[in-house]
């Protein structure tokens, strides 16, 4: 009997994630503030702007339909093949994905702010939220306590929408039903904004505090945390990342809330997520594409060893082979590096 000692060597390769946006297309189409982007099913994204216009792009930053009402765009939403943007004229325009215009609705000065497009029709709020058929009857009107809505947004049977009253603000929830309030939430002197949401993951954007909730049980939404200043989130189709961008700079988060990527832009006012790409608009009324990119840099090697003793018998000049034998697993955290600058 005889002791051997086997020195079993294994190397991992550690990949360092590096995170980008690079320009894909931008437009100057638009001709004042952007004030609310959203892309559809396939890529294509329509834009509500200050200039009183509708506008639907292609995949490739192209204008698909252009339609304009007397007073702002405030809102758009997609579902279904259709776009729906709200206007502060009383009306909601519907566009179809491919940028035809199909008809307009009117809802009324009460009902001109936040709107939320359905498969079979759609919510629109202002001091009252309103749900509407495609053939422009209401379902069920509610008046909102008196409070001026900000943002909307849908999820399974409820809706999720921000609103303000004098230096109070409030995340409500209602039934998609009926409208009836399911629950809402003070948030005092905060007065949040816009609403990003993604699976079970809401963020409301504030000038002071944004909040990130869980919204798995609908009756019972919590807080997970809270994020920096912003004028608008998205969530990433996977919901691994957030992007947050204000009048400064655009931030990248993962789901722990760490900011993996971070750079300088000026006057961004709204944002959206679509597979690889984001959507900025900016207070001039230019929208901008970028693509997310997360790169491997060259790997390094990490090398590590063990020692392994066993026992073997030998007989003359015949040996015996061992064959699988067992290499360490490495775990490996990967690193991430902060880019400082937009490439274009």
């Amino acid at each position: 009997m005889k002791l051997v000692t086997v020195i079993l060597v294994s190397i991992a390769l550690v990949v360092i994630n590096a995170y980008d946006l690079v320009l894909v297309w931008e437009t100057h189409e638009p001709k004042d503030g952007i004030l609310k982007i959203t892309f559809s099913d396939n890529g294509h994204l329509g834009v509500a702007s200050g200039d009183k216009c509708a506008y639907v792009f292609d995949a490739n930053g192209s204008l698909l339909g252009k339609k304009c009402g007397s007073k702002g765009m405030r809102d758009v939403d997609y579902s279904n093949g259709t776009f729906a943007f709200s206007n502060y004229d009383d009306y909601v325009y519907l566009l179809w994905e491919n940028g035809t215009y199909w008809k307009e609705i009117y809802v009324g000065d009460e009902r001109n702010v936040a709107v939320e497009m359905l498969g079979n029709g759609f919510v629109v709020c202002e001091s009252h939220c309103t749900r509407y058929d495609l053939q422009g009857n209401v379902i069920w009107d509610r008046v909102v306590t008196d409070r001026y809505v900000i943002d909307l947004e849908s999820s399974g049977n409820y809706l999720y929408l921000t609103n303000f009253k004098g230096t109070h603000s409030y995340l409500e929830v209602r039934n998609l039903s009926d409208g009836s309030l399911v629950t809402n939430i003070d948030h005092e002197n905060n007065v949040i904004k816009n609403l990003a949401l993604r699976g079970n993951f809401l963020i409301a954007s504030s000038f002071g505090v944004s909040y990130v909730y869980d919204i798995s049980d609908p009756q019972n939404v919590s807080i997970l945390g809270a994020l920096g200043p912003a004028e608008d989130f998205a969530i990433s189709p996977d919901s691994s990342y957030a992007v947050m961008v204000n009048s400064s700079k655009v931030v990248i988060y993962n789901t722990q809330g760490e900011a993996i990527y971070e750079a300088p832009i000026s006057n961004a006012l709204r944002v959206d997520w679509w597979n690889n790409l984001i959507a900025i608009g900016f207070e001039d009324g230019t929208v901008k594409v970028y693509k997310f990119l997360i790169e491997d840099e060259e790997p390094q090697e990490e090398v590590a060893t063990t020692v392994l003793h066993t026992e073997t018998n030998t007989q003359s000049t015949e040996s015996q082979s061992v064959s699988g034998i067992p290499f360490i697993s490495i775990a490996v955290i990967p690193l991430t590096r902060l880019k400082r600058k937009l490439r274009k």
